[in-house]
């Protein structure tokens, strides 16, 4: 028996490593299909592209009914400052939720920065080397998704203003006052589809069926009860 435990590990000592670890997804990892470019998304998404532009501006607050697209666009967003206008070097992103969990916060910045914690890291030691790590970009993007109510960005470890000039965060909330209690210099509303638009989507998700004279009266009646917000429109 040893001498085939033996005969192995001699066999495996030929190998050298050849694996390598995986890269940090990237923010266009996070996007999904084709990105719907309506007149009312258009222009909010141009709002938010303005104001990472603006080097005045630093946190941006994007708010609007659930199901209204505000986590598509800020993808989209996130994807366009990184690759095409390279405004950012880096481009995270984490799912704050309405009962937000720190350690799952900070675990979704530090996957996309290719950052490991220890298991026995306490929350404030996490902290302080995620703020290191994030520090160690020029210029990075942090979107907030999902947030219901105000969130210490330095409990989280996220460095902003005079703590780190090139940091830059979007937040996404269902309310407006979530925008005030975080002091965003930027508050940008996204409203539902007008009448036209939210037909335009669903027919492009129901196909030509639409146009059967015998249903194209029953699909507008389910397009309009879709209330213009695009999370319905694409069921």
């Amino acid at each position: 028996m040893m001498n085939g435990v033996n005969e192995l590990q001699q066999i495996g000592g030929c190998f050298k490593v050849v694996s390598h670890p995986l890269s940090p997804p990237p923010i266009e990892a996070l996007c999904e299909g084709d990105f719907n470019v309506f007149e009312s998304t258009r222009q909010v998404m141009e709002k938010v592209m303005n104001a990472l532009r603006d080097q005045s501006t630093n946190f941006i607050g994007l708010y609007g009914m659930g199901g209204v697209g505000k986590t598509t666009l800020v993808k989209e967003v996130g994807k366009r400052v990184q690759n095409e206008e390279k405004i950012f070097n880096k481009v995270v992103m984490a799912a704050v939720s309405q009962d937000p969990v720190l350690r799952n916060i900070q675990d979704d910045i530090a996957n996309m920065l290719d950052l490991n914690f220890d298991p026995n890291e306490n929350e404030t030691t996490r902290a302080w080397r995620l703020s290191g790590r994030m520090k160690k970009e020029n210029t990075i993007l942090v979107i907030l998704d999902d947030v219901w109510e105000r969130l210490e960005l330095g409990d989280v470890g996220i460095p902003h203003s005079d703590n780190h000039k090139g940091c830059e965060i979007i937040l996404t909330t269902r309310r407006e006052q979530v925008c005030r209690a975080m002091e965003v210099q930027e508050r940008i509303l996204l409203v539902t589809l007008c009448e036209q638009d939210a037909w335009s989507l669903f027919k492009s998700k129901a196909g030509s069926v639409v146009d059967d004279d015998n249903l194209r009266h029953v699909a507008r009646e389910v397009a309009k009860e879709c209330g213009g917000l695009p999370i319905a429109l694409k069921e």
